[in-house]
């Protein structure tokens, strides 16, 4: 999920997802890459966190990493 969307912020949007009781796993897309912000998404609730510009690899080898885990 983008973190930056024009409506509603992606941390906004995962928190109302769990207040519904949706339980998926959701990745932070974000062009917002300094160091702290992995750690910063994931403890707002994110499984894992992709920084902008990204390539299918990388989204790849994160689905595959949320997906054996099941």
């Amino acid at each position: 999920m983008d973190i930056m969307m024009p409506n509603m912020s992606g941390v906004e949007v995962l928190k109302k997802l769990r207040e519904e009781k949706v339980n998926i796993p959701v990745i932070a897309l974000t062009a917002d890459a300094i160091e702290g912000q992995e750690e910063k998404y994931i403890s707002e609730g994110f499984v894992d966190y992709i920084a902008k510009p990204f390539n299918r690899e990388q989204i790849k080898i994160k689905l595959d990493k949320i997906f054996k885990k099941k």
